[in-house]
């Protein structure tokens, strides 16, 4: 797992990567709040999907939640829940299409800014 922090921004790999060239383009799509730019990264073979990671960080640094449709490695709705506790936010719940998910969404009473 790679932690790295782009000025303000926290981003979490969950593989290797061309380390350098790859967290300049998440950092510059989060940054931006462009999931766009995430199309650059390739996947080498490694069975990470960087691309997915690229559009996860967008999503959960953006409340991006046309990003989170690109998140492949935990699933859409994987990605509505992590941004609605990121943000206390439970009406991204009612979005999430599996029932286990979605009801741990609207029970939850912390979210990530109160750990």
């Amino acid at each position: 797992m790679i932690i790295a922090t782009i000025g303000s921004t926290f981003v979490i790999f969950s593989g290797k990567s061309k380390i350098k060239n790859d967290l300049t383009i998440v950092g510059q799509a989060v940054n931006e709040n462009n999931p766009m730019l995430c199309e650059q990264l390739v996947n080498d073979g490694n069975p990470t999907d960087y691309k997915s990671d690229c559009y996860y960080q967008v999503a959960i640094n953006n409340k991006n939640l046309e990003a989170c449709k690109n998140f492949i490695i935990g699933g859409v709705d994987r990605c509505y829940l992590d941004v609605s506790m990121r943000y206390d936010d439970r009406t991204i719940c009612q979005q999430i299409t599996n029932p286990d998910l979605k009801n741990q969404c609207l029970t939850l009473e912390n979210n990530w800014n109160k750990r």
